[in-house]
This record gives C-alpha cells, sequence and structure tokens, in this order.
C-alpha cells in the first residue's frame, strides 16, 4: 500500500494509523477520528448529567448543612464521580475490551485474596483508575470554584444570591473536563 493511500485509509472510521516502533499511547485519539468525537459528544452527555448532582449536592452541603466550600464541592465532585463512571461504563466505551489481570499469590491469601480478586476485576480496576483520573480533576473543579467564588464573591453573590458559588462551580467543571476525557480514553479505557 503506499504511503499516500495508508493516509487516507489512516483517516477511515476504526482504520488503524500506521506508527513505527508499536502503538503509541495516544494511538486511540488518531485512529477513528469520529469514533473518538463520538466518544467525546457521549462523555460530555454523561459529565452534564454529573453536573446537577455536583451543584445540588455541593448547594446542600455548604449551604444547609454548612460545610466549608472546599470540602462541599470535594464531597460533591465525588458523588458525581461515581455517577458519571456508570454512564461512561455502560453507554460511553460499552464494549471496550478489558485485559483481565491475576496476582495468583495474592489471591490465594486467606484474608487478603478476596479483596484483591475483588480488586483485579475490569470494571472495578477501571472503576479505581476512573476515580484517580478524576480525582486531578476534582482537584482541578474544588480550586477554581474556590479561587473564583472567594475572588468575585460580592459579583456572584449579587448574581445568584446563597448560590453565588454556582457559576464558578460551572467554571471549575468545564476546566477539569478535556483532562478527564483525554486521559480515560487513553489510560482506563484505552
Amino acid at each position: 500500500m503506499s504511503a499516500i493511500a495508508e493516509e487516507r485509509r489512516a483517516g477511515e472510521v476504526g482504520a488503524p494509523v500506521p506508527t513505527r516502533g508499536g502503538p503509541q499511547p495516544f494511538d486511540l485519539l488518531r485512529t477513528g477520528r469520529r469514533r473518538t468525537a463520538r466518544r467525546f459528544v457521549k462523555f460530555a452527555l454523561v459529565g452534564a448529567s454529573g453536573v446537577p448532582v455536583t451543584l445540588v449536592a455541593n448547594y446542600v452541603l455548604h449551604v444547609v448543612f454548612g460545610l466549608p466550600l472546599a470540602i462541599s464541592t470535594a464531597l460533591s465532585v465525588e458523588a458525581a464521580i461515581v455517577t458519571n463512571f456508570t454512564g461512561n461504563q455502560i453507554w460511553t466505551f460499552r464494549g471496550a475490551e478489558a485485559r483481565q489481570r491475576r496476582i495468583p499469590f495474592a489471591e490465594r491469601h486467606p484474608l487478603l485474596g478476596p479483596f484483591v480478586t475483588l480488586a483485579l476485576q475490569p470494571t472495578v480496576r477501571r472503576f479505581l483508575k476512573f476515580n484517580a483520573v478524576s480525582l486531578v480533576g476534582l482537584v482541578v473543579t474544588t480550586l477554581v470554584t474556590t479561587y473564583l467564588a472567594t475572588t468575585f464573591e460580592p459579583e456572584l453573590r449579587a448574581l445568584a444570591g446563597s448560590a453565588y458559588f454556582v457559576p464558578a462551580n460551572l467554571v471549575g467543571i468545564g476546566v477539569a473536563m478535556v483532562w478527564n476525557f483525554v486521559v480515560n480514553l487513553v489510560w482506563t479505557w484505552g
């Protein structure tokens, strides 16, 4: 196949991109551009479904229960992480192949064996990876939300009253979304 034909084929959905020295970490972003774009849209929709979870939980924890904003934001983002993982597992990355892992000596341990076996299940491993990636997003969301809410508190209170932190929270969520998609595509479901 000529180099031009290979380049054309590389732009097709699901067609491999020729690489030198074996698969590269970001091949998933280059191959199947349409599939990756569809997954990004699905990922964004699932993430959007987590926004109300984050905002309602943050409002309840901060306004109703009086937790500090940084703590209420972190806890509310973690609640959304659980719902977003479920949506991504069922819909966005449905059919993504998972490799089986085994650690025989640890799995045979009388006390720890059942926990090790559970942790090695593909869905549990993916949840742990998703949560690890999302924790970086959580930190980004929390820092952006806290910074904007404290820096612009008078303006935000005039705009949103007791929910002054919600616009700042939306900005933080948006900033973290791109990081979460790329790393989850490449590492969690890659």
